[in-house]
């Protein structure tokens, strides 16, 4: 029979002076768990930095901006319906206009809006800490190595679900939905692809990053801090609402994108959605005119 003094604790805790048991988790085992705890670790896993108590309290002054960006995005689709579908001005103008028509509701109206609304956080606290800019500015290869790691993980899992995605779109006779520059972009010229280089890897991720991954989450988190993570991300992706079979992959490069975010400020997240959107853009550049 066991007493106290004889029997023993499980390995995986520890009793403290206090006779507090802390028990320390154990590591996941097989592939489902480590999957499980791949993406815990995407969704909750906590920031130093960047999640603090402090950080926290201010979520709430990201509110403003929030509602202040929704009434651009209200005015930008309201805009772009008129001028697309009421005017059908898309079959008179050059496939740069197009281009530059289908960013007005986000990356102009939405964005500026969003900014618009930043500036009495500017004024109290200053553009860096406003922006989730970390100050000082983490060194350069640093910075490097974090986005290379997040993006030797995502991209081969962005691929295996693209082409999973396409398989069922298939299997299920479900249309394809093309995208924008290449499908304006075949007969377009130099001007075109000039400017959609310049906004796929600088004004969408600047953009995007600062009204999905800045303004909405933290707006998100103030309310409803447990759904901050999936109902911002799920936002990226509808914002991205012209190509349906490539959700389930948008959704994943959200989930990078926050963790960028929480790793080294808005800037690793920044840098890791220009990264990755150049890479896609040679991509498409490759497919349309050496194969």
């Amino acid at each position: 029979m066991d007493t106290p003094e004889n029997s023993q604790e499980p390995s995986a805790c520890i009793e403290d002076k206090q006779d507090a048991v802390q028990c320390a988790p154990e590591p996941p085992k097989g592939p489902a768990a480590k999957l499980a705890a791949f993406f815990r670790m995407l969704l909750c896993e906590p920031s130093p930095i960047l999640d603090s108590p402090e950080d926290r309290r201010r979520d709430r002054q990201y509110l403003l901006p929030c509602i202040i960006g929704l009434f651009g995005l209200l005015v930008g689709l309201s805009f772009f319906y008129f001028l697309a579908v009421v005017l059908e001005i898309g079959e008179y103008i050059s496939p740069l206009g197009n281009v530059i028509l289908g960013l007005l509701p986000y990356q102009f109206f939405t964005f500026w809006a969003c900014v618009l609304g930043l500036i009495p956080l500017m004024r109290r606290e200053g553009a860096i800490k406003a922006f989730d800019i970390l100050s000082p500015m983490p060194p350069l290869k640093s910075l490097f190595i974090s986005v290379l790691k997040l993006l030797l993980l995502m991209y081969p899992l962005v691929f295996i679900i693209n082409h999973i995605s396409e398989w069922i779109c298939t299997a299920l006779s479900i249309p394809f939905t093309e995208q924008m520059i290449p499908m304006l972009g075949k007969d377009a010229g130099l001007s075109f692809w000039i400017f959609a280089a310049i906004s796929s890897v600088v004004i969408a991720p600047v953009a995007e990053e600062v009204m999905i991954r800045l303004v909405l989450f933290r707006a998100i988190r103030g309310l409803i801090p447990i759904w901050a993570t999936l109902l911002s991300t799920l936002a990226f992706t509808l914002m991205h609402g012209g190509t349906p079979q490539y959700w389930p992959s948008l959704f994943l490069i959200g989930l990078f994108l926050i963790r960028a975010r929480r790793i080294m400020g808005l800037q690793c997240s920044i840098l890791l959605h220009s990264t990755y959107n150049l890479i896609a853009f040679v991509f498409i550049l490759i497919q349309l005119f050496f194969e």
